[in-house]
């Protein structure tokens, strides 16, 4: 992923045996950090950049959410908050931020 770049990532979200799984009463948090004990850089829920799809997750980036990161290796992780009766990681991982040039629109005034 380039800098700046806007971006739909799909997680999918199956049981271990393989059945789709069931979001009915889960919350979801998807976010990006440095490492995996460092502080949020990046975070999206349910109807702040979350949608749920046929099968999984749209993680929805938009081009403002990385401008202003470093280029580098960070840590993301998608959690399921599964109501009372605990909590799931769905998925875990590094995304590669790589440079690009700065292609925001300037407005003249």
């Amino acid at each position: 992923m380039h800098l700046g770049e806007s971006k739909t990532v799909f997680i999918s979200l199956l049981n271990e045996d393989g059945t789709p799984f069931d979001s009915a009463g889960s919350t979801f948090e998807w976010w990006l950090a440095k490492t995996s004990h460092s502080d949020k850089l990046l975070q999206k829920k349910l109807g702040a950049g979350l949608v749920l799809d046929t099968g999984g997750i749209n993680v929805i980036l938009n081009s403002a959410d990385t401008y202003d990161l470093i280029p580098e290796l960070y840590y993301h992780e998608l959690k399921i908050y599964l109501g009372s009766t605990g909590l799931s990681v769905s998925t875990v991982g590094t995304v590669h931020l790589r440079p690009a040039l700065d292609m925001r629109v300037v407005v003249n005034p």
